[in-house]
């Protein structure tokens, strides 16, 4: 479900001020990666208006500005490679790293 304008000003507003929040919102859009990654997509494009701007990451990662806004946004489809352009700085920019595990079915 599509969050409104007011919403999405509120979430950054709060990710602007807490690191708690900031950490929490890329937190939130990792879990929403396994089912809902459009919303994930969304909710890291939150992530960057409260943190480094579109402008920002855009010189981090060689992608221009327009593109990152359309790729994190609730309609993107960015191509793996785009995506982990973006992805992984965002996470080193909290600490985080990533790390895969092989999981039997």
């Amino acid at each position: 479900m599509p969050r409104t304008k007011a919403d999405q000003q509120t979430i950054v507003s709060r990710a602007r001020r807490s690191r708690a929040a900031r950490r929490r919102l890329l937190e939130k859009a990792v879990e929403q990666l396994n089912g809902q990654p459009r919303m994930a997509l969304q909710t890291m494009g939150y992530y960057v208006e409260a943190t480094c701007g579109f402008k920002g990451l855009a010189k981090q990662t060689g992608i221009r500005r327009g593109r990152l806004v359309r790729m994190l946004s609730a309609a993107g489809r960015p191509r793996l490679r785009n995506f982990m352009r973006v992805f992984m700085p965002l996470l080193r920019q909290e600490g985080y790293g990533l790390a895969v595990e092989h999981v039997r079915k």
